[in-house]
């Protein structure tokens, strides 16, 4: 899950996860620190590598849920989220003869309303 743009502003930002199955998770991160974790080891802060201590995003790596709902806070205010429906793409790594299920990802670009 990526956000439109890197978040650098100055701040606490809280990001909570629920997938389909009932999972979830919430990630807290402070930003410019970088300092931030997620409370299940399923997802994971995406920190940029080009902006110190932004946050690009949540890696998720529960590739199984149709769908998705997030919500973004910063210093305690709502700045987004929603519910999605991640289109999974697969691949085999290895070749079709090699791999007995396929790989899969996807991309879910979360809306964020920055002041």
């Amino acid at each position: 899950m990526v956000f439109p743009a890197t978040l650098v502003q100055p701040g606490d930002y809280v990001v909570d996860l629920s997938l389909q199955q009932g999972l979830s998770t919430r990630c807290s991160l402070r930003v410019p620190e970088g300092d931030g974790s997620c409370s299940e080891r399923w997802a994971q802060p995406l920190m940029s590598s080009e902006q110190s201590g932004g946050l690009d995003g949540i890696v998720v790596f529960r590739t199984d849920s149709e769908s998705l709902s997030v919500s973004v806070a910063k210093d305690g205010a709502i700045i987004g989220g929603g519910t999605y429906r991640p289109d999974y793409q697969r691949w085999f790594p290895n070749g079709e003869t090699c791999d007995e299920q396929p790989c899969q990802h996807a991309v879910v670009e979360v809306g964020l309303a920055m002041k």
